[in-house]
């Protein structure tokens, strides 16, 4: 590949990623095909806090343990808390706790669904110990909570929300150093490269720029896997 790529480091489009583009797709825990490494094409896998059912978490996990020795599959997620759903807090948490011990058995980063509950993962991460990345996928949070994440080194992820004018999405990405950053379609129809281009214009950055730092952070944070 002779030019820098795209990251597009979580989507849940199971198309063909865009040329020259690198897509992270987002599997879940009981999804019973299991994918073959395709170039350019990579797969997460974990319980979604909006699935998680205590009857099943076990053997979902234990699926996606096991799925975690594919070589496609680089990152755990997305998994998390939220705070806005019925499930207990206590149950979310204790889900949450066995992803990252995953994550440090694989030594895989991890992509996070946060709801709310931004002090909670930080609290977890602390008490497991686990030296890790975490991706915050989808990051809606104000720029004193992004600042706090970033402090203790963990990356934000961005996507179509930065097209949106007056959404907080592009005051905080436009603080918020290159070296924390990635970007991400998630499930919106929007190409990887219309919010590639967004992004460079609210960073005042040259698009080869900015996807020469954004690749940097994936190899720094996923390791080579191309």
């Amino acid at each position: 590949m002779t030019d820098t790529p795209f990251i597009d480091v979580h989507t849940h489009q199971k198309a063909k990623p865009l040329s020259g583009c690198i897509a992270v797709v987002n599997l879940f825990s009981n999804e019973a095909v299991i994918p073959d490494k395709e170039s350019n094409t990579f797969f997460s896998m974990g319980l979604h806090p909006w699935h998680i059912d205590e009857e099943t978490q076990h053997s979902n996990l234990k699926n996606i343990e096991q799925s975690l020795k594919n070589p496609a599959i680089v990152a755990i997620g997305e998994t998390g808390l939220d705070r806005a759903i019925q499930t207990s807090m206590d149950l979310q948490k204790a889900v949450f706790e066995k992803h990252l011990v995953l994550a440090k058995k694989f030594e895989k980063p991890v992509i996070i669904h946060a709801v709310r509950s931004y002090p909670d993962i930080i609290e977890i991460y602390k008490k497991t110990r686990v030296k890790v990345k975490l991706i915050f996928h989808g990051f809606n949070g104000n720029l004193e909570i992004a600042e706090q994440l970033v402090k203790q080194g963990f990356y934000l992820s961005f996507g179509a929300d930065l097209l949106n004018p007056g959404r907080k999405a592009a005051e905080v990405f436009k603080a918020i150093p290159i070296g924390n950053l990635f970007l991400e379609t998630d499930e919106s129809e929007k190409n990887i490269s219309t919010i590639y281009a967004g992004a460079a214009e609210i960073k005042h950055m040259e698009l080869p720029v900015l996807k020469e730092n954004i690749y940097n952070n994936f190899i720094h944070c996923f390791g080579k896997i191309i």
